[in-house]
């Protein structure tokens, strides 16, 4: 079974584009949610966030935008409400922005949760 990915995004808009780039190569057929903070202070990199993604072909993609400011803890526990009671995903990779992932980052870990499973 496939997994969805989760990318939880702060305001760290080059950790986001690394943390994608390493992602999209491995997508395949997973779905992909954006789970965006809002800036707590002027600024608003919600919109710099938004416009990278409108420039990208990600048939899979789905963005959830906060209105308010809910900090990384928040967040991540919205992350997970959104993937399983929202959108009822069975599986997830919640990820934050900070990460590169290996090239066989996904298939791997998917391949480790059948076998544990298995056992």
């Amino acid at each position: 079974m496939k997994s969805a990915v989760v990318l939880v995004g702060c305001k760290r808009i080059n950790y986001f584009k690394a943390t994608l780039e390493s992602i999209l190569p491995q997508l395949e057929d997973r779905p992909l949610l954006v789970v965006l903070d809002k800036e707590p202070k002027a600024g608003d990199f919600q919109k710099i966030h938004l416009e990278y993604l409108s420039g990208l072909d990600i048939p899979s993609l789905m963005i959830k935008a906060s209105k308010e400011h809910l900090g990384l803890g928040r967040n991540m526990i919205r992350a997970r409400t959104l993937a399983f009671e929202d959108y009822g995903f069975d599986q997830a990779f919640i990820l934050e922005d900070d990460l590169v992932l290996g090239a066989n980052y996904f298939e791997f870990c998917e391949a480790l949760l059948e076998w544990a499973q298995a056992q």
